[in-house]
């Protein structure tokens, strides 16, 4: 069954009788009239366009985690220790939150939110600290989650303004005689080791060496 209109023709589909074909080209050529016609073709790419877009934003905060981590973690350049801390981050303090969202309908705002209720947590080593420790790092790891989705417009994410993060806060209360040693006690210290770890001492007060480099 076929329809000209605007000196085009246009096929309206294939029907089971005579009578569903006429009943389709009258109504068809009623939108022509009035000028609502809209080519059969036309309707079935919008309907695609709609399911696929519909497909596209349906990914969740939960679900580029996921994608995102194991990503990470395939590749040789990151360490494997990076992706154990940062799902840990991700699995404790952001999707129970925000997990379920779409991507597509995260935020600035949300964020915002979960950052505040985190810091107002109080630190479970240090009590009587301003902060706890963990908003500071999982600013770092949800911004970077979010970035990296927007980067490849994951979920049909294009833009997203993450909220200002707060200056990183000392944790360990500051003690009132300090918590700094001092030259004498630093050599006290050294001295008061096993032989062979003494050099461990002076070099992480004075070479500002991690636990893992004095180790090594």
């Amino acid at each position: 069954m076929r329809l000209s209109v605007d000196g085009q023709t246009h096929a309206l589909g294939m029907f089971d009788t005579l009578g569903d074909a006429k009943a389709a080209l009258a109504i068809a050529k009623g939108e022509a009239v009035r000028g609502w016609f809209v080519p059969p073709s036309e309707l079935r790419a919008q309907r695609r366009a709609v399911v696929e877009r519909e497909a596209l934003e349906s990914v969740t905060v939960g679900e580029w985690a996921q994608t995102w981590l194991a990503e990470m973690d395939a590749n040789p350049k990151r360490s494997h220790s990076t992706v154990v801390s940062y799902t840990s981050v991700l699995r404790n303090h952001v999707l129970p939150t925000l997990g379920h969202v779409r991507l597509v309908d995260l935020t600035t705002q949300q964020v915002s939110d979960l950052l505040a209720e985190l810091r107002s947590r109080p630190s479970a080593r240090h009590p009587g600290a301003k902060a706890n420790g963990i908003t500071h790092t999982t600013t770092i790891v949800l911004r970077s989650m979010i970035n990296a989705a927007v980067k490849r417009e994951v979920g049909g994410l294009t833009a997203f303004r993450f909220p200002e993060a707060v200056g990183h806060v000392r944790v360990r209360p500051a003690e009132e005689d300090g918590d700094v040693a001092t030259p004498a006690e630093v050599a006290a210290m050294a001295e008061a080791m096993p032989e062979h770890l003494r050099i461990a001492v002076p070099l992480a007060a004075w070479c500002a060496l991690r636990l893992g480099g004095c180790s090594g």
